[in-house]
């Protein structure tokens, strides 16, 4: 019993926000999920994966039962010259046409004296203000993080999404009176509008700032009335990946992002993840702002959006926001 109870735990997948609280026993993966069952989906970035759905029982809530992290062994931090490098490839081809905005990311690799739990990141099984908490673990593999970022929901026949993009320190300069964090942002609602239009006519809010933990953003919310039903993955190969995380206009950025190290080495940072409902209502949020692991080894990677006008330091200071952001949601304590 005691030996059920702790597989229950660690075989877990999650996602949490002030609508939605799902919970799931991992039992294994499947190609597909089965109809009238909940089930998650958590695939790699580049939806390569052939059994990307998470199966087993659904399961009330998860109380935290917190344990320690196991000591930190090793940590490999990402280069500073290297990103510039990138960055300035970045700008001669934003310079050339070639795209308008790419979205590179860093990684820090770290190895811990022992396998990862969800139990040592009882934060993320509490509310957190405008955020989801999402994550599994099934054997040696696991994903954690707190995201601010939905990729979309579908209930009762209406598609809600939102455009997400620049970034700063809540007590930083207005992101609204910037030129170079407005045409960011507008890249991602042009993307997202045009790929909705295929089962509706979108209705785009107001952007505003929004405060998510101890970073604020640009936020604009999307929603469709739905004229046909679309599957989970008609929607995810839609919008993943938006321009938010791969870039503008999208097929010339991918190509560019498929062609780095970073990019196959990336797993699971900026994929979908979320989960479809026994009454078929379906949850999809961008799993960034988190740590993925395989064994004792875990990387913790953060992205940015470079567009004609970025600068490598300013960039570079987002980055290292971003990861901050991650230590203080799971408490690394790097």
């Amino acid at each position: 019993m005691l030996e059920e109870a702790r597989q229950a735990r660690n075989n877990l997948a999650w996602l949490r926000d002030s609508q939605h609280k799902k919970a799931l026993h991992v039992l294994g993966k499947r190609p597909e999920p089965s109809p009238g069952r909940l089930a998650f989906f958590s695939p790699d970035f580049a939806l390569s994966e052939a059994e990307p759905w998470l199966v087993g029982e659904e399961i009330p809530w998860p109380e935290p039962w917190p344990t320690e992290l196991p000591p930190l062994r090793h940590r490999v931090e990402p280069s500073a010259a290297d990103f510039n490098r990138l960055h300035e490839d970045i700008l001669r081809r934003i310079d050339v046409g070639e795209f308008e905005k790419v979205v590179p990311i860093v990684c820090e690799e770290l190895e811990y004296a022992s396998v990862l739990q969800p139990s040592m990141f009882p934060r993320v099984f509490s509310q957190l203000e405008n955020q989801y908490s999402y994550g599994f673990a099934f054997g040696q593999e696991g994903l954690v993080g707190v995201t601010p970022e939905l990729l979309f929901s579908v209930r009762a026949g209406v598609l809600q999404t939102m455009a997400l993009a620049g970034t700063g320190p809540v007590d930083g300069p207005s992101l609204l009176q910037d030129p170079k964090e407005r045409r960011e942002h507008e890249l991602v609602i042009q993307h997202i509008v045009g790929e909705l239009s295929l089962w509706g006519r979108p209705k785009v809010g107001e952007t505003v700032e929004r405060v998510f933990g101890v970073l604020k953003h640009l936020y604009t919310p999307i929603h469709l009335q739905l004229q046909t039903q679309p599957t989970f993955m008609d929607v995810v190969v839609r919008l993943h990946p938006t321009a938010a995380l791969g870039g503008w206009p999208r097929r010339p950025a991918v190509e560019w992002l498929e062609r780095q190290k970073f990019h196959t080495a990336r797993g699971r940072f900026g994929a979908p993840f979320g989960f479809q409902d026994a009454d078929g209502s379906m949850v999809c949020v961008v799993a960034i702002r988190g740590l993925q692991w395989t064994g004792r080894r875990a990387l913790l990677s953060s992205g940015c959006g470079v567009v004609k006008g970025s600068q490598a330091l300013r960039e570079w200071n987002e980055l290292a926001l971003k990861r901050n952001s991650v230590n203080r949601n799971l408490g690394l304590r790097i």
